[in-house]
């Protein structure tokens, strides 16, 4: 068990695990999940038998962007870029038309693989791990969001919502492994999902090569607009905590630069994975080529 909580060496530890077929335990944005390299077979198998989970249910991945999710997919459905542009909950979306390795030979699954997955015209030797892939050639895959978004007075974009550690953490994750990560909820397939990570039982935490801490240090959580200046709420707090310690006449000597230390302390404290993450699964919605929506999990 890895007792190093800093968030740099923890993020370099799971990436190298990743990158060499390993499973990891980490948090996300909704429940705590088991992970792999999405394009890794081999590790996917582990993670269908860590879970004894019957391989014609595909697994749920997560991108760090649109942009990753495009390399993966035929062609994304223009419905869902508003979808996620507008989105403020965890949502899972199920696309159509994954692009899948091609293990075992043109037009052909690896040996063992679900009947129906070698049918996908998306075949190639760039592509998804098989077994992510459900029969009908479609996949499902989620964003972690930090947080809801709003419009301020400036017309800035801002962090609406409390900021989800999970997210951020995956975000910086995935961005490094470049390519999705596998993201199953981990637990023993039929078992309540963990809310919390105290809730996973030992055989999963035995089952994986590396866990993530439950809490680490230096994880700079997002408090600024998308232009860079501070949300509504950050600058509220900022003014508040300027007023009631601003002295009533200051002489000219103690005047001091606007010190960067809050932020500062904010990047070095503890945080706990658990008390930003919501605990339940995402929701999931299914699209179809023509805009077609269907809601699998509202």
């Amino acid at each position: 068990m890895v007792t190093k909580n800093d968030i740099n060496e923890v993020i370099a530890e799971a990436l190298d695990v990743l990158k060499r077929g390993g499973l990891i335990l980490y948090p996300t944005d909704t429940v705590w999940g088991i992970g792999c390299d999405a394009t890794n077979e081999t590790a996917v198998q582990r993670v269908f038998a860590l879970k004894r989970r019957a391989e014609a249910k595909s697994l749920v991945l997560l991108a760090c962007d649109l942009d990753m999710v495009a390399r993966y997919i035929r062609k994304i459905p223009s419905i869902a870029v508003d979808l996620v542009s507008v989105n403020d909950a965890p949502m899972t979306i199920v696309y159509p038309g994954a692009v899948v390795q091609r293990v075992a030979g043109e037009g052909t699954a690896p040996e063992g693989a679900p009947e129906g997955r070698a049918s996908s015209p998306s075949t190639s030797s760039f592509g998804l791990a098989p077994s992510v892939v459900a029969a009908d050639g479609s996949v499902g895959i989620r964003i972690p969001r930090a947080g809801s978004t709003g419009v301020d007075s400036k017309g800035d974009d801002w962090d609406e919502r409390p900021v989800s550690a999970g997210a951020v953490f995956c975000n910086r994750l995935i961005y490094r492994l470049r390519r999705p990560l596998v993201s199953t909820s981990a637990n023993i397939s039929g078992e309540p999902a963990p809310a919390s990570f105290p809730e996973i039982s030992p055989e999963i935490r035995a089952g994986v090569d590396y866990i993530v801490p439950a809490s680490v240090s230096g994880l700079a959580l997002p408090g600024l607009s998308r232009s860079g200046s501070p949300s509504p709420a950050s600058r509220a707090a900022t003014s508040a905590t300027s007023a009631r310690q601003r002295p009533a006449a200051p002489a000219p000597s103690s005047r001091q630069a606007p010190s960067a230390a809050p932020a500062s302390a904010a990047s070095l404290a503890t945080v706990r994975f658990d008390d930003s993450a919501s605990g339940r699964p995402s929701q999931i919605l299914k699209l179809g080529l023509d805009g077609e929506v269907e809601i699998i999990r509202p």
